[in-house]
């Protein structure tokens, strides 16, 4: 609770993607910043719960419906990462300045 809490008064975020046999001296990846938001929207949340049930067996069953995953008092619902730039990392090339921003 306390984690969204602080999501919601500040969504600001990060994550960095990287390959598996990427090394601290030698990263290939991608790295992201953005902000979380919570779902509101009764069919962007239908197709998130429809991804997530089609990438996890079983899951739909543990998910409440989408009217009340998107009312303000869910116990439970789901949130998106929404990029504001992005970075591409390519250690083995001496590649790090591809920023980009969004928007």
């Amino acid at each position: 609770t306390y984690s969204i809490e602080a999501l919601m008064r500040d969504g600001r975020a990060a994550m960095a993607i990287y390959a598996h046999d990427s090394t601290y001296k030698s990263k290939t990846g991608l790295q992201l910043q953005g902000h979380v938001q919570r779902v509101l929207d009764s069919s962007v949340m239908s197709d998130g719960v429809g991804r997530y049930a089609a990438a996890f067996e079983g899951a739909r069953e543990k998910f409440d419906s989408v009217e009340v995953l998107v009312s303000p008092d869910a116990e439970s619902t789901l949130y998106r990462f929404v990029p504001t730039s992005y970075k591409f990392i390519d250690g083995k090339t001496d590649r790090t300045d591809l920023e980009f921003r969004i928007g």
